[in-house]
């Protein structure tokens, strides 16, 4: 089979995060992403449904299996969530199974804050390579031509550039990458104010 997609986007579908996701990050990512490498095995894989049930679809699986990496976009809704933890976790798994990440590559796994890093379950807290995108939590698609959305849009470019260099150092595609299932809880977080 081999890989069809360079990036697996995964993110909450609901919420301020979910339309943010669609609506600026995922067009932005689509549209610079080939302007700053040509995309490997077939660019980003982008998901709009809102999954339900304890096994992971068949195209999601499908999908995730045939990605090189995984761009995750963090928020405590993403660890709340069973699907989003559900790809994580299988993603973990597979660089678990190949011994990644070494000394001299990234992970298959990249990380995008979207909000409150600080909350997050203990493994993602651990991961030392992220982007942080808190900052542009607040922007939306009606303000194309100001100067956030500016930056915004240099970030991305940056983000497509690391995207390209992990995409280039995964390992070769293996038949039988692992498929985590959907916890019957989601992931807990600790919270600073309920201590």
């Amino acid at each position: 089979m081999g890989y069809q997609y360079d990036i697996f986007l995964s993110y909450p579908r609901q919420g301020a995060i979910g339309a943010w996701v669609r609506e600026l990050l995922h067009p932005t990512l689509v549209a610079q992403y080939p302007d700053q490498c040509e995309p490997t095995y077939g660019g980003v894989f982008f998901d709009e449904e809102l999954e339900r049930g304890g096994v992971l679809p068949d195209r999601l699986a499908h999908a995730l299996t045939g990605s090189a990496v995984m761009l995750a976009v963090w928020s405590p809704r993403y660890f709340s969530r069973d699907w989003c933890t559900a790809e994580w976790r299988s993603m973990l798994a597979r660089e678990r199974d190949l011994h990644l990440p070494t000394a001299n590559g990234p992970a298959l796994v990249y990380p995008l804050v979207y909000g409150d890093g600080d909350d997050f379950p203990e493994p993602a807290r651990q991961t030392l390579q992220q982007r942080c995108f808190r900052r542009h939590a607040h922007l939306s698609k009606q303000a194309p031509g100001d100067v956030a959305m500016n930056t915004f849009r240099a970030d991305v470019i940056e983000l497509c550039q690391d995207l390209a260099r992990w995409v280039h150092a995964a390992p070769a595609w293996q038949d039988g990458f692992p498929i985590e299932p959907p916890q019957s809880k989601p992931m807990k977080w600790r919270n600073p104010s309920s201590l």
